[in-house]
């Protein structure tokens, strides 16, 4: 059987492992939730500057005025985030340096409430997009170009290197802070019990020194913490009753013997005196 002290230290390292194991599950996902609506609001920034940037022409055709260069993360060397442009559901009107000839998956939705999924990217890495069907805007104004109708998809996938690198450093820090509390916590368990069981302890060897002679012992319960002073109490009201009980059986004992000694006193003087003298005399 354990200890009642092992038993609080392993009931407190079940606490500890089950608060931090809640608590960082939950400040894990409230990070991630957080950090993915921040990327999420990074996508939406770099979507609307192509789109703003993005013109139509008469016929439906369309100009794009910006350069990869411009926004660098799209060009060939940094192959780190990817755009395309369609036209009538399927006609490519324009792709990023980076996603050189291949495509990206034609997901969409309204451009006041665009749709943002994972996928791989082309470069294999995990990676996040946005998609959005917009109405591209007529430059200068000029009405001739306007063609009722007409709309354009977007999609733009950025990889999520700096998310996932992030995210991993918190949960390591989370579930190292929790090994190295665990591993602490008895000690400090241990500590804490033995300061808070020292008032104990004390009562529990003064207990120990009580004998016969001893009964009239007083604790003192202004010194006690206030779960020992029920105790302390009981004790002060048991040891006064013993001594009372020692005291009245000293008390019998000495009377039982002043009366026994009195009339044994009285036989050896008549004993005396019938071996000083003979029976006639």
């Amino acid at each position: 059987m354990l200890s009642i002290r092992a038993r609080l230290v392993l009931l407190t390292m079940l606490s500890i492992a089950a608060i931090f194991g809640i608590s960082g599950t939950a400040i894990y996902y409230v990070e991630h939730k957080s950090a993915m609506e921040r990327f999420d609001q990074r996508l939406w920034v770099q979507a609307y500057s192509i789109m703003t940037a993005t013109y139509q022409r008469r016929e439906e055709r369309v100009e794009v005025h910006f350069t990869d260069r411009f926004l660098h993360e799209f060009n060939s060397n940094q192959k780190r985030a990817f755009y395309q442009i369609w036209k009538n559901d399927d006609e490519v009107v324009k792709r990023s340096e980076s996603l050189g000839e291949r495509d990206l998956p034609k997901r969409f939705g309204k451009e006041r409430e665009p749709r943002y999924w994972d996928m791989v990217l082309p470069n294999d890495l995990n990676g996040r997009a946005i998609g959005v069907r917009f109405e591209p805007r007529v430059r200068g104004n000029r009405e001739q170009d306007y063609n009722k109708g007409f709309r354009l998809i977007l999609v733009v996938a950025t990889d999520i290197h700096e998310i996932e690198t992030s995210m991993a450093n918190l949960r390591n820090l989370l579930v190292f802070g929790g090994i190295a509390t665990l591993a602490l916590s008895p000690l400090f368990v241990l500590f804490a019990l033995n300061r808070g069981l020292a008032p104990l302890s004390g009562l529990a060897g003064r207990m120990g020194k009580v004998d016969a002679r001893s009964l009239g012992t007083h604790f003192e319960e202004s010194r006690l913490p206030a779960e020992l002073k029920p105790i302390a109490n009981q004790l002060n009201d048991l040891f006064s009753r013993l001594n009372q009980s020692f005291e009245r059986e000293r008390q019998f004992s000495a009377d039982v013997y002043h009366d026994f000694r009195t009339q044994i006193a009285a036989l050896l003087n008549i004993g005396e005196v019938g071996m000083k003298w003979g029976e006639g005399e």
